[in-house]
């Protein structure tokens, strides 16, 4: 899956003709332009919110929702979380997500080793059992095997063991270590 997106500057300077489009987004964009100009006219940060929370009410920008949630809008500005950390967390949470991806597929490539190795040792234990009453022909076509394959557990005993290589299903004898 693909997605792209655009990304718009809505500084209340930098905009206008974007955020003339939505009243919502230009008395947002006017907000944070007020803090802005509070900071640079040297109030500090937590003053310059304080004073453009006070402004907006006043002059109707955003008036309803300050009211109602100015303590929120003010504890979230004046909270000490900065782009920095919220990359860090994003970051943080993406590699717990990848080690957890990961972790489950290792589980399976385990299990489906092992069961694959499980069936291989049974196979072989069937050649063996097989090869005092039974042609290795026989043996190849009941278990549904390449002659090859039943030929060399034969010869080797123990010694081999089989994988198999998808999709075609091709069964290949090798020595154990």
């Amino acid at each position: 899956m693909e997605l792209k997106v655009d990304i718009y500057n809505i500084n209340y300077e930098k905009a206008p003709e974007i955020i003339a489009r939505s009243k919502s987004l230009n008395d947002y964009s006017l907000f944070v332009h007020t803090v802005k100009m509070g900071v640079q006219s040297g109030r500090t940060f937590d003053e310059a919110v304080e004073d453009a929370v006070v402004y907006c009410i006043r002059n109707n920008i955003m008036k309803e929702f300050l009211e109602l949630h100015g303590s929120e809008v003010r504890n979230m500005l004046l909270s000490e979380w900065s782009m920095d950390e919220a990359l860090e967390a994003a970051k943080e949470e993406g590699m717990e997500e990848a080690f957890a991806d990961g972790v489950e597929y290792g589980l399976e490539q385990g299990m489906e080793l092992g069961v694959a190795q499980g069936e291989t040792a049974e196979r072989e234990k069937n050649i063996r059992a097989l090869r005092r009453k039974l042609s290795a022909e026989d043996i190849a076509e009941t278990l549904e095997v390449p002659l090859e394959y039943v030929l060399k557990v034969m010869n080797h005993e123990a010694a081999c063991t089989m994988q198999v290589r998808e999709p075609d299903m091709e069964y290949v004898a090798v020595k154990k270590q």
